[in-house]
């Protein structure tokens, strides 16, 4: 409902100019890994095993007790950002009871 498309009541609660009354947009949404806001992590994905001795090294982990570079298939890196405290001071007491059901970080 950030776009301004929404029901007006709603939008209007929170301020936002109305471009559209639609109702029904913007409700029971959740964010989805199909469209995502991407940014940039540093951590190590699987081509860093292009490199002999990171190769090696990972070998040995994976071999060991299976931990390190050769778990994954780097699948499973998906972070969602929190929201700020002057949205969340705006959201209704079921977003907020929604949102507390995920963990803390």
């Amino acid at each position: 409902m950030a776009s301004s498309v929404g029901p007006m009541e709603e939008l209007a609660r929170y301020n936002f100019n109305v471009i559209a009354d639609r109702l029904g947009v913007g409700q029971n949404m959740w964010d989805h890994v199909l469209f995502p806001a991407t940014h940039e992590i540093n951590i190590d994905i699987t081509f860093i095993l292009e490199d002999p001795v990171q190769a090696n090294i990972a070998s040995q982990l994976y071999n060991r007790n299976q931990t390190g570079i050769s778990t994954t298939d780097n699948a499973h890196y998906l972070d969602w950002e929190k929201i700020l405290a002057k949205y969340y001071d705006n959201l209704i007491m079921q977003a907020k009871a929604d949102l507390a059901t995920f963990p803390a970080n």
